[in-house]
């Protein structure tokens, strides 16, 4: 799977309780939308449907996301056991919750997990997902556990919580020339 040079702005989705766009509408009600809570771009991919297929690959890379008001990641990307994810040159600006978001689609394959590497990005403005929410990440980047990470020569910066959540325990975290 490829994902190359797409412009994603999600503010026109976005829905505010008054004119003053202060404070988003989370739920549904009252005549009212809610704002969508999945992320901007969303990839989850789950078991080879052959036994023996080839693990999954996939790149994003060259694109610009803005305005993702959502819980889970403005790009979340998840692959199956053997999977290699690559996340190079992108833009992610201006979101609730984490602005990339990494994880596995099973916890059964430690030995075999997926690899993302995430080079060249520019990540920035990660909000919390309301005033009252202390549980929700609103991290640049968020890793789940069974994963292994790579993330080299990338820009993190301004984010309500943690710059780089990690639930990884015991799993490679590779950081280099991040600033």
């Amino acid at each position: 799977i490829v994902i190359d040079g797409l412009i994603i702005d999600q503010g026109p989705q976005n829905r505010y309780k008054t004119d003053a766009r202060e404070f988003l509408v989370r739920q549904g009600g009252g005549g009212m939308k809610p704002t969508p809570d999945l992320g901007a771009v969303v990839i989850g991919l789950g078991r080879p449907s052959d036994v023996g297929a080839t693990p999954s690959e996939i790149e994003f890379k060259n694109n610009v996301v803005i305005n993702s008001a959502s819980s889970q990641g403005a790009v979340k990307i998840y692959s199956f056991k053997g999977g290699a994810v690559t996340v190079t040159n992108n833009v992610i600006l201006n979101q609730t919750g984490p602005g990339l978001a990494l994880g596995s689609n099973t916890a059964a394959y430690k030995e075999n997990s997926p690899t993302f590497e995430v080079r060249n990005n520019t990540i920035a403005f990660s909000w919390l997902y309301d005033a009252l929410t202390t549980t929700r990440p609103a991290s640049a980047v968020f890793i789940e556990e069974y994963v292994k990470v790579s993330m080299v020569d990338n820009v993190f910066t301004m984010a309500d919580t943690d710059t780089i959540e990690f639930k990884g325990r015991n799993f490679p975290l590779d950081l280099r020339n991040n600033i």
